[in-house]
């Protein structure tokens, strides 16, 4: 027999949050304001014994106060439940999602599987289950908690941007979070391979690369959505390079041809026009943008679709092209929760579609792309491929990255951080809107206690003296020269980063 003692909010400010967080019909977080500022202290008094009092409230009507009424007497039914949560330290704002999950049956699933949480509840992860479990004595080398434990280890992989994980990493790594011996790790692997909670398959060795001699290293553990997609970006990518294109490739040489671009320029502009399938890749400032803009215009006569992975990108690519630019949510129609519009059976209209900042984008986002994608129509992939690699260099590290698209906007998100924030900044000196070089000198300007120590390392496209010189004299503190060398960007790191 378990039994608790009701413990309504006591503060004023307990009480808003308690009337906003969705619980009681009728009340959202405007309401729950008016009604608190109204009665103060005494809210959830007046609620319980003297509810038509709630007519004294600002812009609250008869009928609001009817539903309200009805949604106090409803919340009743589940206070024990809430009770329940909170006497195991849950949020208000987790304990509504719980319940609104999984309603009566709450209780029970909390007692008897509580790392259910973080596989059906967006915003509980492992941690927050298993501070729950722990509370509820569930000892810590159960199955349900090993198995969990796995699960985040590998989500936390694909948040750094792996779409897998090996045996000994996960194992290794999965003992030190759950505090357990690799043993039964490893017995728990076994398990959740069987059940399909996850899936294993070999990792296909370079041609010409030596054999490995680790038995983990040929072996890529996977969560089953980045299997599938892997998967899936594969297949569609063989079928729509395969795939001819809707217009043939000779009639749109010969207006490419009139366009005045450099020698590099006029190459990509007509390797797309003559390509099914084509990656424009370059740094900051290199002439993406202007060489975007003549694969367009060769395109002219034909429907070009525009898209970017975020909503600053897609403005960002519609202020330069002067053409309508989309998110790719919204180009796939995504409405939740039927989720996207766009797919195999309903797929985009056009001839050519142009993904900027495709770097950015993740495996599964790609694959709903794809699967929207004509065998016929024509795609172009532009972005950056050193950034995408730089990234990945700092994040195998355990170095958390945050990524400016532009001068302007590495300044931004500098001053608008407290001091301290940022252990170091890597600037690509050819970076758009303002240079690497200016962002660098307004963030030395700008008077904060770390403005001057605060570490910049330069980027640029070659290592002439001259930028060198130039990336010094903007108040930089080193230089590294792209494809960056990671030994050597590791020892620069740690050489300016005091602990």
């Amino acid at each position: 027999m378990v039994t608790f003692e009701e413990t309504l909010p006591a503060t004023v400010y307990g009480i808003e949050k308690y009337l906003g967080s969705g619980l009681i019909k009728g009340i959202g977080p405007k309401f729950a304001k008016l009604i608190v500022t109204q009665f103060g202290k005494d809210t959830l008094d007046v609620i319980e014994a003297e509810p038509e009092r709630l007519i004294e409230v600002p812009n609250i009507g008869k009928k609001r106060v009817e539903a309200i009424k009805r949604g106090w007497a409803e919340q009743k039914e589940i206070k024990n439940i809430m009770l329940f949560l909170q006497d195991k330290d849950v949020s208000t704002a987790h304990a509504t999602r719980i319940y609104k999950q999984y309603g009566a049956e709450s209780i029970k699933v909390e007692e008897e599987y509580p790392y259910k949480l973080a596989d059906d509840i967006w915003g509980i992860g492992f941690k927050t289950a298993d501070t729950i479990a722990t509370k509820l004595g569930i000892e810590k080398e159960r199955f349900i908690r090993l198995r969990s434990g796995l699960l985040y280890t590998l989500n936390k992989l694909a948040e750094e941007g792996h779409c897998y994980g090996t045996r000994a990493q996960l194992l290794e790594t999965g003992a030190k979070l759950l505090d357990v011996d690799e043993s039964l790790l490893s017995m728990t692997l076994d398990e959740m391979v069987h059940t399909k909670d996850v899936i294993v398959t070999p990792i296909p060795v370079p041609p010409g690369s030596p054999d490995s001699t680790e038995v983990d290293s040929g072996v890529a553990i996977y969560l089953p959505p980045f299997f599938y997609s892997e998967v899936g970006v594969e297949n569609r990518l063989k079928k729509i390079y395969a795939s001819p294109a809707a217009k043939p490739a000779a009639e749109q040489l010969s207006i490419a041809g009139e366009i005045e671009y450099d020698p590099v320029q006029l190459e990509a502009i007509q390797t797309a026009v003559r390509s099914k399938i084509m990656v424009l890749t370059g740094g900051p400032g290199t002439g993406k943008s202007t060489t975007t803009m003549g694969i367009i215009r060769a395109f002219r006569g034909q429907k070009v679709l525009l898209a970017a992975p975020t909503g600053r990108a897609a403005k960002r690519l519609s202020e330069v092209t002067g053409m309508e630019a989309k998110t790719i949510h919204r180009l796939l129609e995504f409405k939740p929760p039927e989720g996207y519009k766009r797919k195999e059976n309903n797929p985009l209209e056009g001839d050519v579609l142009i993904v900027d900042e495709s770097s950015m984008i993740d495996v599964i986002l790609m694959y709903s792309l794809l699967r929207a994608v004509p065998d016929g129509m024509r795609l172009i992939l532009v972005g950056d491929v050193d950034a995408m690699i730089m990234e990945q260099l700092l994040t195998m590290k355990g170095i958390e990255v945050e990524i400016a698209e532009d001068g302007q906007k590495a300044v931004d998100m500098y001053r608008d951080r407290p001091e301290g924030y940022y252990d170091a900044v890597l600037m690509d000196i050819r970076m758009p809107v303002m240079d690497g070089l200016q962002a660098t000198e307004h963030i030395r300007a700008m008077g904060r206690s770390d403005s001057g120590t605060l570490p910049v390392i330069a980027l640029t496209a070659n290592a002439f003296d001259e930028d060198v010189q130039r990336s010094l004299l903007a108040g930089m503190n080193a230089h590294l020269s792209k494809p960056v060398e990671p030994e050597r960007l590791y020892r620069i790191l740690s050489e300016l980063i005091v602990e």
